[in-house]
């Protein structure tokens, strides 16, 4: 809860108390960071924004959304229903955060867009167009680009980079595997650690990749592992 200025549009969060620290050396509670409302381009009052944060002029930030931590928001993004956005998250390239998502870490989401209940976090990447929906996380060092749609349940974690096709249901997504157009991975499309795949990622060679399905109308037919030598 905030305790409001009665002359400003600002607020003070107020301190909550640490456990003492015996040593000589402790240092006192954290200082009180303070909040205002976002101007919003239109000149509508917008959502909260942490001093700590940084939120340019000409991005949107809906009235219940919130920008915390040292979070980045750049022109041209919007926020908005109860969207969040902190830690040392940014947010760039006209992406789009809202319902109840939510962007922390030092997660990235570059010309994306992030909603209903889906978590952004850690390192992850999320850019060039890519969806996020649903109750779908993206975390670790993950990297979603491109013409993607993650929903459902699903998970991209660990080093994985989906840059194209549909990941959903209750797939986990992890590893070094690498989704490509075209393929759509559910919760039953299952996975072998010895499945192989002679593209690259980061540098490394011969890295796993999950048995998944196309997604065009043709009957359904599961890719062969192939082993790169």
């Amino acid at each position: 809860m905030f305790r409001r200025k009665s002359t400003s549009n600002t607020t003070t969060e107020p301190i909550t108390p640490v456990a003492a620290d015996p040593t000589p050396e402790a240092a006192g509670p954290p200082a009180a960071v303070s909040v205002k409302r976002h101007a919003n381009p239109d000149g509508s009052s917008g959502g909260w924004v942490a001093s700590t944060a940084t939120v340019e002029q000409g991005a949107w930030v809906g009235p219940r959304s919130t920008v915390t931590g040292r979070a980045f928001v750049a022109a041209g993004c919007r926020l908005d229903g109860s969207a969040v956005v902190t830690d040392d998250a940014e947010v760039r390239a006209g992406a789009v955060v809202r319902d109840g998502a939510h962007v922390g870490g030092r997660a990235s989401v570059h010309g994306a867009k992030i909603d209903g209940s889906a978590r952004v976090s850690g390192s992850a990447h999320v850019a060039e167009g890519a969806y996020v929906t649903g109750n779908a996380r993206v975390q670790g060092d993950a990297r979603v680009t491109g013409t993607v749609v993650v929903d459902g349940d699903a998970l991209v974690t660990e080093r994985a980079w989906v840059r194209g096709g549909r990941v959903t249901g209750s797939a986990n997504v992890a590893g070094t595997h690498i989704i490509e157009d075209g393929m759509h991975v559910d919760g039953s499309a299952g996975y072998q650690s010895n499945d192989r795949t002679g593209a690259g990622f980061g540098g490394l060679d011969a890295l796993p990749q999950p048995r998944a399905t196309r997604s065009d109308p043709a009957p359904i037919v599961r890719r062969k592992p192939v082993l790169s030598i």
